[in-house]
């Protein structure tokens, strides 16, 4: 976020003042671990495609940085998150996500942004080999994988589940979400403007 160079500034923001600039959030039900969500204020798409692009761009080299030369999803803190979202092993890339089921298309624009890793480009391959009766290692179904996982983590915000009620506060205290949010923020800062 732009004009933030202390994260204790953006702990003091309440949520409805972020609706009115561009910002990056983790996301509480992760696909993988640094999961987020870019949310920008309303525009036009093609312009709201253009600013996001420039976002995405720093989130690109944030998470390149995060996840591959500091290696922040192989921390012992960060180490049930991992396990969660069955992040291990290399960075590959970060999957763009231009969907939202909760997007207000009059206020908002939103873009998930998925790091992924060795591991999930493993189950990928795995997934779409045995659904289709090819070859291990045989590559395919990424949309597929992605909905698969989604079918996952959306369970965690159905009512009747046992973790909905404490999604918010296993995120923070037992995933150390709000500690990862503050590892990636010191990436960003760390890379300049």
């Amino acid at each position: 976020m732009q004009g933030y160079n202390d994260i204790n500034n953006i702990r003091k923001q309440r949520w409805e003042n972020l609706s009115s600039v561009p910002h990056v959030f983790l996301a509480r039900t992760p696909l993988t671990l640094g999961h987020s969500q870019l949310v920008i204020p309303s525009r036009t798409e093609d312009n709201s495609f253009r600013h996001a692009a420039k976002i995405i761009e720093k989130v690109i080299i944030v998470f390149k940085k995060a996840f591959s030369s500091s290696k922040v999803h192989e921390k012992k803190e960060f180490m049930e998150l991992a396990d969660i979202t069955r992040t291990k092993g290399k960075y590959i890339k970060l999957l763009i996500l231009r969907s939202s089921a909760s997007e207000d298309i009059n206020k908002e624009y939103k873009v998930h942004l998925v790091p992924y890793f060795s591991a999930h480009e493993k189950e990928c391959s795995e997934r779409f080999s045995k659904l289709h009766n090819l070859l291990p290692g045989s590559q395919g179904g990424l949309l597929g994988w992605l909905g698969e996982r989604e079918n996952e983590v959306d369970k965690w915000e159905v009512a009747s589940y046992l973790w909905k009620y404490k999604l918010d506060e296993i995120a923070n205290h037992d995933w150390n979400m709000a500690q990862l949010a503050e590892e990636l923020f010191k990436v960003s800062k760390s890379i300049g403007k």
